[in-house]
């Protein structure tokens, strides 16, 4: 950006104008005796330039001034802003702006407002209206936008910082000013720029959110156990009284407690003889088939061993058949012993077959078996009578309980069922998009450059 005073008019009460001009990249050196307005030109340029307090001479200057204005350069344009001369120590509100530079021939007329006049210089100054302190200090807050005025540090050199042997910049025995040097540096001199500034500040803004969501989503994952362990709880307190059945999933233990608590199907009495007819039911169910099983394989056991004494006895046909000469034979002794034998040959096959039969039997009662020691645990769980409270008061005391406790679960649930695993996947896209270069570099680079055109 380029940016020079051409020159200062002040618009005096006697109706003339007196204009001092200044040369463009020269250092324009103030001369004269004491006494005759030098060290008021940096005043009013500073009082021109939105100043909320001044410091212009009251006498012999102010006293005969009406307006004070300045025609200023910035990049290709030429603007005129003059500035109501202040009422003792009070400043004016009162500006002229021109975007063409005209000078007007008689004292100005107020034709913009102060902020409207801000915006449309820094603009023209590159600094946007989002731009903010990047950090604090004493009087400037992290975060309050960065003023043009800022920048006139860079543009004028007062007496003091001539014969002075520590500090380079004018105002600096003002805090503000003070404070603000550090700031704008780099953005002042180009190692740093407005958009780069923005884009800084927009990755820390999403680096922030997704640290607190990272955050979040762990405690969600606590508190999302605590839930589950709460529900349980009630859940099982619930079930004691015989005001619910049994429910080892989650979503319907909540279904079954909000059933109970918001549509009245409580009644311990009307479920705990329910739910004992119907255990005690399923019980006989399943001891009668073990029962059929278990007589089914002792049968099949004695028919076994019906087969394997009939074989036994059996056994003499083979010895006949080897001895048949010795044997006394009629007509139908062959005939006989082939039948015995083809018996007996039958009998041994079966006998000798391997079938899972047994196997399976067994096994399917152990597993009938394991079904009723769960329904007669789940039994004698149940309360052993109907009068688990000592009066209907009692009971609904402890209804509002779980009511209570039922809401604030789901809420923490409803609360917690949020998933920010996609929420922090976009953020971290959204972080890596952002291309910000790294200040320290160029101040690096800038600094080099500098000594070597020293």
């Amino acid at each position: 950006m380029k940016f020079h005073v051409e020159s200062l008019h002040l618009w005096l009460a006697s109706g003339k104008i007196r204009t001092l001009s200044f040369l463009p990249n020269k250092v324009n050196v103030i001369t004269g005796a004491s006494h005759t307005g030098k060290t008021a030109i940096l005043d009013i340029f500073d009082y021109c330039f939105f100043a909320s307090r001044h410091r212009i001479s009251e006498s012999i200057i102010n006293e005969n001034t009406l307006w004070y204005g300045l025609k200023i350069h910035v990049n290709d344009k030429v603007y005129t802003l003059a500035r109501r001369a202040p009422s003792g120590q009070e400043v004016s509100s009162d500006y002229y702006f021109s975007s063409i530079g005209e000078i007007p021939d008689d004292a100005p007329e107020a034709n913009i407002r102060e902020p409207a006049l801000k915006v449309q210089l820094g603009a023209d100054f590159g600094i946007d209206q989002d731009v903010r302190i990047p950090f604090g200090g004493r009087y400037l807050q992290a975060g309050s936008r960065i003023s043009l005025r800022y920048f006139l540090l860079f543009n004028t050199i007062s007496q003091d910082i001539i014969t002075h042997s520590e500090q380079f910049f004018d105002k600096q025995d003002q805090p503000r000013s003070r404070e603000a040097l550090p700031r704008i540096f780099d953005i002042a001199v180009g190692i740093d720029t407005v958009e780069n500034i923005l884009k800084r500040d927009k990755r820390a803004q999403l680096e922030k959110r997704l640290a607190r969501l990272q955050k979040q989503s762990a405690k969600t994952d606590e508190n999302r156990e605590a839930f589950y362990g709460e529900l349980a709880e009630t859940t099982a307190r619930a079930m004691s009284y015989g005001l619910i059945s049994d429910s080892s999933d989650a979503e319907q233990a909540v279904a079954t407690l909000q059933r109970m608590v918001f549509e009245r199907e409580t009644g311990s009495e009307i479920f705990v003889l329910g739910r004992h007819e119907e255990i005690s039911a399923e019980i006989y169910r399943v001891s009668r088939k073990i029962n059929g099983l278990r007589k089914f394989l002792g049968e099949y056991s004695t028919h076994k061993s019906i087969l394997s004494e009939t074989a036994d006895s059996l056994k003499p046909v083979a010895y006949l058949r080897d001895n048949y000469t010795d044997t006394v034979r009629t007509s139908v002794f062959f005939e006989i012993l082939e039948r015995l034998g083809e018996g007996l040959m039958a009998i041994n096959k079966e006998i000798s077959k391997k079938t899972p039969l047994d196997s399976n039997i067994g096994e399917l009662i152990k597993e009938l078996e394991a079904r009723r020691r769960q329904l007669q645990s789940e039994l004698q769980a149940l309360p052993s009578s109907s009068s688990v409270f000592e009066s209907e008061k009692e009971r609904y005391i402890f209804i509002g309980e779980v009511k209570a406790k039922l809401e604030s679960l789901t809420g923490s649930d409803q609360d917690n069922s949020r998933n920010f695993e996609a929420d922090i996947a976009n953020l971290e896209r959204q972080i890596g998009e952002i291309t910000v270069l790294s200040a320290e570099e160029r101040q690096k680079h800038f600094t080099s450059v500098l000594d070597e055109t020293i």
